[in-house]
């Protein structure tokens, strides 16, 4: 008995390191990034992701999830020369969450640090409609306000993705966001 109770407990032992073997293969590689850099700023972005820009507005883009580009985008006002809390009360006063075209469920604000300088994040769902042919889709925003020290620099972060990928997407935002830095 103690003979086929060894082989028993052998048997549990290498299924467990096959299990653990195959478990760990499965996980998702980690993501390369590549880094992005102007004159104000720098950040990372997964490697797959493409990066377009406009005056004051850097777009990273990725993956499509329900006809939708999840996306980064980084708009700047090199001459905002304010505190963290006026420049977000100017850009909400100027873009106004009201003006969303399918409304909005706001999800609260929470204060973070980036880079060891105070930003605040604030959540919210929205509803778009991608294209003609595809129906509403819940998308879910965040909007990242910080400001540089010498408080010359304001720059929104904004990360959207469908609702239903926002966990899928999470760590790659949460990287994006914590590789962001001010040139200075």
């Amino acid at each position: 008995m103690m003979k086929g109770n060894r082989k028993f407990k052998s048997y549990i032992q290498l299924m467990c390191i096959f299990l653990t073997i195959s478990f760990l293969n499965s996980c998702s590689k980690p993501v390369s990034y590549k880094i992005f850099s102007n004159e104000y700023f720098t950040f990372n972005y997964p490697k797959e992701w493409f990066v377009s820009s406009s005056e004051n507005v850097i777009t990273v883009t990725g993956p499509i999830e329900d006809v939708y580009f999840v996306n980064a985008k980084f708009a700047f006002d090199p001459e905002a020369n304010t505190s963290l809390d006026e420049f977000k009360k100017t850009v909400e006063k100027n873009n106004p969450l009201s003006a969303l075209p399918g409304g909005y469920i706001d999800g609260g604000e929470k204060e973070l640090t980036i880079s060891g300088l105070p930003a605040i994040r604030h959540s919210l769902k929205t509803f778009v409609k991608p294209v003609e042919t595809a129906p509403n889709i819940a998308l879910f925003v965040n909007l990242i306000y910080i400001v540089s020290k010498d408080q010359k620099i304001g720059v929104v972060i904004t990360t959207e993705v469908p609702e239903r990928f926002s966990l899928k997407y999470e760590e790659s935002f949460d990287s994006i966001i914590n590789s962001f830095r001010f040139k200075q």
